[in-house]
């Protein structure tokens, strides 16, 4: 009994503890702190900043660069990485030290002269929150200077306020954030729009410093701490400690939710994966677990075409028949057999081509962008089409599969073939004709990119309008790599609609470079922020289907046997039960509108009109709070209610009586809840 009552307090201690916590990054930013439930909005970096502050270096997650390192036990995170394309190595530990207290401890080491404004730990708040808020800047206990935060910097200011000292406060009537700095230094505040700001979820090292911004009305404040004034000399090295204190009060008024099931729009088959294998046989573990466990609706697999003909003149099926080819080829096919038997639709996506089909007098690789970017020579379109269709017709012939889409991977990024869009037009075409020629059920899918912007989703328009290529277009597709706001998923619904095909997201995820540093997936704050976008893109692009990457080995959402160094039984995490609660929503469902009346929230509504089933999917990143559902058709008499959080998965938690056509319930604070009719 003694040890019952031990365990529920421990339980109890961990749920409250998490619910106040920093939410620690692996390059080394804190991007907020959760109080009471509620997440409090900021964020930390190391900047370099260039001399006539035009722009900066920042510590960013896409520094593909070199080696970092990232591990966290307990209430301790350590990391270490460079700045990119700098001679300026640093290092941080975090430690927690209380519910709303941390201490980073900040080592930097220029190995070269940099010619810069300066190096800085930037302290970086919303301009939506904090503007009519104060700052003040105290060295000890004495109050160097005081502020008024306004919308913009006054009239012919480069910043707010320069002093010494060794403390901000910066308050608001509902936030109060403190930064003690281990030793006085020179602090000041500026307010500078960025031209890749954190929303578009394109993080890049190098910012541009920039007059507007359409989507922000109110540029962000940064407060920079000084480590290093002006030009940086080899050999310079501090050492400094931060500590963060955050005050917030949460808001817990009651949410209004309201659906319109009289509105229903695309159809959502639920969630699917990808199955780039290597090692059939290692991965089948994870692989079947995943299969036997959680709903697929859809695939995608490689098409590793530069071994299929690495010559231009073989014969590909030839040798593929004679058994010529390397066992992981045999192996990704044996996956799609797999696949295929489960009754599954499979792209084919091609990363690789063969050196035959490349143009080698085009170089599309600009400044540090480290992808491939490689141009497919137009001359040898012929052969290109005969090669790809002969390993799709070799996949029916040969294993009785048939490949109902056909890609090339990210061509906006060029990973690894790259497009501008009127060659993706081109080729989409000439491949499109070409399989109907030889009588493949396989179209195009159009898009795949890397990204699910506005900008990315420039590259499918001269195909959206040009009807004569119409007839060979299966679907639209995006990765959630890059973007994803309300706009940039409306955009490329709109091309899906225009085209009347449906709208894929092929590649699911929130950060693409997390094979860098794998432990973060096991993060709290990422795996619910993975849940997070997808039931944003659900909402506003209204996808058939967003296939993770991926349910192997490969971005595991399952650990134990030796995944991200856990010897124990194979098991799931977080991230498997937000997409098995997803992959949950009745077949034969439609998006349906769902408004909700308070921010920090994420909604998406499924109806399953014909069966009278309703699915609601919610994402609480506020505070526990209580929700009055209203605009339930007649039929719905009840709803089941499930919650996937740090410490539970997908567990049914309640059912709820509809009467009247709504319904109340509570949201936990950070955590995934659903709806579904009892």
């Amino acid at each position: 009994m003694k040890k019952a009552i031990f365990i529920t307090i421990i339980l109890v201690f961990n749920g409250l503890w998490l619910l106040a916590q920093p939410i620690i990054t692996p390059w080394g930013n804190i991007k907020g702190f959760v109080v009471d439930g509620e997440k409090m909005n900021f964020e930390t970096s190391v900047r370099s900043v260039k001399t006539d502050w035009s722009g900066c270096i920042s510590s960013e997650r896409c520094n593909w660069q070199g080696n970092q390192t990232y591990s966290f036990s307990g209430k301790t995170t350590n990391m270490s990485h460079f700045l990119q394309a700098l001679p300026l190595n640093y290092a941080e530990q975090f430690t927690e030290i209380g519910q709303n207290s941390v201490k980073v401890e900040l080592s930097i080491d220029a190995t070269a002269e940099i010619d810069q404004a300066g190096t800085y730990f930037c302290f970086e708040i919303p301009g939506s929150e904090f503007v009519d808020g104060t700052l003040a800047i105290y060295s000890g206990k004495s109050k160097s200077g005081s502020v008024n935060l306004k919308s913009s910097t006054p009239n012919g200011k480069a910043e707010y306020i320069r002093k010494k000292g060794n403390k901000i406060i910066v308050k608001t009537a509902k936030r109060e954030y403190e930064v003690i700095a281990g030793n006085n230094t020179e602090i000041f505040v500026k307010q500078n729009f960025i031209d890749r700001p954190g929303y578009l979820n394109d993080p890049l090292p190098a910012k541009a410093f920039v007059a507007s911004d359409p989507n922000q009305s109110i540029a962000d404040y940064q407060v920079y701490f000084t480590l290093i004034q002006g030009k940086a000399k080899n050999g310079d090295k501090k050492k400094v400690s931060y500590t963060l204190n955050v005050k917030g009060t949460p808001d817990k008024e009651d949410v209004q939710m309201t659906i319109d099931a009289g509105k229903p729009g695309r159809p959502f088959d639920g969630v699917g994966s990808n199955y780039r294998v290597k090692d059939l046989g290692r991965d089948s573990m994870v692989v079947n677990y995943c299969l036997n466990n959680i709903r697929v609706a859809w695939s995608r697999i490689e098409f590793n075409w530069s071994e299929w003909q690495s010559g231009e003149n073989e014969n590909p099926l030839l040798k593929a028949r004679a058994g010529k080819l390397s066992k992981a080829f045999y192996e990704q096919i044996e996956m799609a057999r797999i696949l295929a038997k489960r009754g599954l639709p499979i792209i084919v996506t091609v990363w690789a081509p063969p050196a035959w089909a490349i143009d080698t007098t085009r170089h599309n690789r600009q400044g540090l962008e480290h992808d491939s970017k490689l141009s497919l020579n137009s001359k040898k379109i012929d052969k290109m089409c005969q090669s790809i269709a002969d390993y799709i017709s070799y996949l029916k012939s040969d294993y009785g599969i048939e490949i109902p889409l056909f890609s090339f991977n990210e061509v906006d990024y060029g990973v690894m073939v790259y497009h501008t869009p009127e060659e993706h037009a081109f080729y989409t075409k000439e491949l499109g004709k070409y399989f109907a020629s030889r009588g493949l059920i396989t179209k195009m899918m159009l898009g795949d990119t890397g990204a699910g912007t506005i900008r990315s989703n420039k590259m499918v328009i001269p195909a959206v309008e040009d009807p004569s290529i119409h007839p060979y277009i299966g679907a639209v597709a995006f990765h959630t790599w890059h973007g994803c706001t309300e706009a940039d998923c409306k955009a490329w619904a709109l091309s899906a609609q225009k085209l009347n095909v449906p709208l894929l997201v092929t590649e699911g995820g929130p950060n693409s470079a997390l094979h860098r540093y794998p432990q973060y997936f096991l993060d709290n704050a990422f795996q619910l922020s993975e849940i997070d976008l997808y039931l944003r893109v659900c909402k506003y692009a209204q996808p058939i289907s967003i296939l993770e990457w991926q349910l192997t080995p490969d971005y595991s959402v399952l650990t134990g046997k030796g995944l991200y160094g856990d010897n124990g039984p194979l098991r799931p995490t977080q991230r498997f039960w937000n997409l098995k609660q997803l992959g949950s929503t009745p077949e034969g469902s439609f998006a349906i509108p769902i408004e909700v009346d308070k921010p920090n929230i994420t909604a998406t509504a499924f109806a399953d009109i014909l069966n009278g089933l309703y699915t609601i999917h919610i994402v609480n990143n506020s505070a526990t709070r209580e929700v009055t559902l209203t605009g339930i058709p007649e039929p719905v008499k009840s709803f089941n209610i499930y919650v996937t959080d740090a410490t539970r998965g997908m567990e049914k938690v309640n059912t709820v009586k509809v009467t009247g056509g709504k319904v109340r319930f509570t949201i936990d604070a950070q955590a995934y809840t659903s709806l579904m009719t009892n």
